[in-house]
């Protein structure tokens, strides 16, 4: 049986990482090593600021859902030789134009 995590493992997409519906995905030169991978998510949309919420009230933030193909370069991501000993998370997957989004549902209010 797998071991969950006590905790989940996050990482944060800068907004230059994002392409909109249907826009080409430039790969750039520093991810074009083979390594190159994707995977399709739901994405949540998160509609207003918030910090420290109760579960109870959690879902009042949702603003709406998208479909979206997070792309990441894993040799940046998990390579010793260039990541070092901690997983580079935030910089494999924060490169310019590397999640797509697709359309987004927003919940009705």
């Amino acid at each position: 049986m797998k071991h969950t995590a006590d905790y989940p493992s996050v990482f944060i997409k800068p907004a230059t990482s994002l392409a909109g519906f249907d826009e080409d995905v430039p790969i750039p030169k520093i991810a074009q090593d083979g390594t190159l991978d994707h995977e399709d998510e739901l994405a949540i949309v998160i509609g207003k600021a918030g910090k420290d919420i109760p579960k109870e009230p959690a879902l009042e933030f949702i603003d709406g859902y998208c479909v979206s193909n997070d792309v990441a370069a894993r040799g940046w991501q998990r390579d010793p030789a260039k990541a070092g000993v901690v997983p580079m998370r935030c910089f494999s997957k924060g490169l310019t134009s590397l999640r797509l989004w697709d359309r987004c549902w927003q919940l009705p209010r």
